[in-house]
């Protein structure tokens, strides 16, 4: 079936039987999307491409060569001429430089009805468009079936070669990679790496060359809820037709939909099989030898690893299409780990927050700089949602796992007061170990009258104070970070003095008992502190 009309095509019609092609190296297989009528000089913003022009020559008189420069610059199919009084030949000047670009200059050495030419091409074009629409619609409903049944990928990928007919590569982010026609396996891993190489693993469109086959390839992204999923590469040694790209466009959709459906199954069967970090976390597992039979096989007896705490600030249930959100972030956690060498076990629990147990390998060095990465990656990450995520010390027995759990639920209770990794809280680990009101009572203690002045006057103190110990006492340092003269940082420290009844700084225990009372002040600042119903005498009793 000719799903599109070529110069070839037409000039086999009755219409065209006194029509004869002027210039020998015209390409005749140029396509033909319509028919136009032009007799003028100023035409560029009439024209779209691969138009058949008809003319009478009433315009080429004396500037036919600019003429024909001007239709070729346009991208124009062909140009028909009606030799006559006006135009009885095609000068040599024009054949040449049609020849130059393989351009159809083609006559008529009889008089034709143009009206008639436009008509019958036109319904021609029309018909031929309405057999495209109608192959397409029913390319998509087998892609679509395609989905459904096993090895959908292959299935839709070599449907797809039999409507285009061209080289076809497939290398999806997760998972196999496909090349029709099949190429060797070496070459599959070098063209699979090239390609990786080049895009980086983002979403890329364009064309990629492969220098050592020579051959050019068309790259298409393939994308779903606004994930990246893979590309497709089809081989580009011409352009392509409208329905070869409009059956691409249509087959990107289908394995889009097939790759998301085989990253759902398989990201329902990990989590399944990853639900022991729970059992290990809630002390359901009784012996190490047990937690370690869990681990994927060639993961070293030798560990070290860390439990990470992965927090939906807004619950899913709130969010719309809670199933893809949940699996969405799921793979972006998932890739992190492993972009950075990091073996992960990701299960969820019942506040749909994610735990990861990720096992540094033996092989890599500077596992806590490698995590850093990693969360930075899921963090920086577009979604709709915010995440808060804590980091434990790192393990080195699995049945430590409840352990390492509870240190990533303290991290989070500090909110943005220090770091997402459990040894970087410091003073925080004993501070809240402490029940509420011990922590309250130490605060008011050394910060009551620091707090009481500030309350009273609306002054800040405690935060003079606070950024004084931080800058390790440099009054210029400290002047400069809080844009007030030294004369005003002279008068606010002598009064933080006499407020505390002694200065600090000259008593390094009397300082570290201060530096604390401020950590446990940061600590419970965010919830109700009513310092100033209570008077010196109640911190006593």
């Amino acid at each position: 079936m000719v799903l599109m009309l070529t110069i070839k095509d037409i000039l086999h019609r009755p219409m065209f039987r006194s029509a004869r092609v002027v210039n020998k190296n015209a390409d005749l297989e140029r396509h033909v999307r319509w028919v136009h009528v032009l007799e003028i000089t100023e035409f560029e913003t009439l024209l779209r491409g691969s138009e058949m022009i008809l003319s009478t020559g009433v315009a080429l008189d004396n500037q036919g060569t600019d003429y024909v420069r001007k239709l070729i610059s346009n991208d124009v199919a062909c140009l028909c001429i009606e030799l006559g009084a006006h135009f009885p030949s095609v000068p040599k000047e024009m054949i040449d430089l049609a020849d130059a670009h393989q351009f159809p200059l083609i006559v008529f050495t009889s008089i034709v009805r143009f009206v008639d030419i436009t008509q019958e091409i036109h319904a021609e074009i029309i018909n031929v468009e309405h057999l495209q629409l109608s192959k397409l619609d029913r390319l998509s409903s087998d892609f679509h079936q395609l989905t459904l049944q096993a090895h959908g990928n292959m299935r839709i990928l070599k449907k797809l070669q039999t409507a285009i007919q061209k080289e076809i590569i497939l290398l999806p982010t997760d998972g196999k990679a496909y090349f029709l026609p099949a190429i060797d396996k070496n070459e599959q891993i070098r063209i699979e790496n090239a390609v990786m190489h080049e895009i980086g693993g983002e979403k890329v469109e364009g064309s990629w060359f492969d220098e050592k086959r020579q051959k050019s390839f068309l790259l298409k992204p393939i994308e779903a809820m606004g994930e990246h999923w893979g590309v497709l590469l089809t081989r580009n040694c011409e352009p392509l037709t409208i329905f070869a790209s409009q059956a691409l466009d249509r087959a990107i959709g289908a394995l889009a939909q097939n790759l998301l459906r085989d990253f759902y199954t398989e990201e329902k069967k990990l989590l399944q099989e990853h639900s022991w970090v729970q059992d290990l976390i809630d002390q359901n597992i009784q012996t190490e030898k047990e937690a370690r039979a869990k681990l994927r096989k060639g993961i070293s007896n030798d560990i070290d690893y860390r439990i990470c705490l992965i927090e939906v600030t807004e619950p899913f249930d709130k969010l719309a299409d809670q199933r893809a959100l949940q699996y969405q972030t799921l793979r972006r956690i998932r890739y992190a780990f492993q972009k950075q060498g990091l073996d992960s076990f990701i299960t969820m629990n019942q506040n749909h927050s994610f735990i990861v147990l990720a096992v540094k390998k033996p092989s890599i060095n500077q596992d806590k700089q490698r995590m850093l990465k990693a969360l930075q990656f899921i963090e920086e990450n577009p979604k709709p949602y915010r995440l808060r995520i804590a980091v434990s010390q790192a393990y080195a027995k699995l049945l430590e796992a409840h352990v390492a759990f509870h240190e990533t639920e303290d991290v989070l209770k500090l909110g943005t007061i220090q770091s997402n990794f459990y040894e970087d809280i410091g003073i925080y680990q004993l501070l809240l170990k402490l029940d509420d009101r011990t922590v309250e009572r130490y605060t008011r203690t050394y910060l009551y009258p620091l707090l009481n002045y500030d309350d009273q006057k609306k002054s800040t103190l405690l935060q003079t104070l606070r950024v004084y110990l931080q800058l390790n006492c440099s009054k210029q340092q400290v002047a400069q970070e809080l844009q007030i003269a030294r004369q005003t940082l002279y008068k606010r420290l002598n009064k933080i003095d006499k407020l505390l009844g002694q200065d600090i700084t000259t008593d390094p225990h009397m300082r570290m008992t201060v530096e604390v009372a401020i950590a446990a002040y940061d600590l419970q600042k965010d919830r109700p502190f009513s310092h100033i119903d209570h008077t010196m005498d109640d911190i006593v009793q």
